[in-house]
């Protein structure tokens, strides 16, 4: 299946360096996944590399995020 994101019509070599990802069950019982990474991309509109650390989670719901 091929996913295009609002960012993949921006950038272009787009990576994700060193990612490290965990998933987290709390005691009340909501279970997220954490990714944790620093990202470049060059524009498509400049041409130039752009490069972020970033984090972002998402929450399960049964068996899907």
């Amino acid at each position: 299946m091929l996913v295009i994101t609002f960012i993949h019509l921006l950038y272009d070599e787009i990576q994700h360096i060193d990612p490290v990802l965990t998933t987290v069950e709390y005691n009340n019982g909501e279970v997220y996944t954490n990714h944790w990474s620093d990202w470049s991309g060059v524009s498509k509109i400049t041409g130039e590399q752009q490069k972020n650390t970033f984090h972002c989670w998402w929450q399960w719901e049964g068996e899907k995020l």
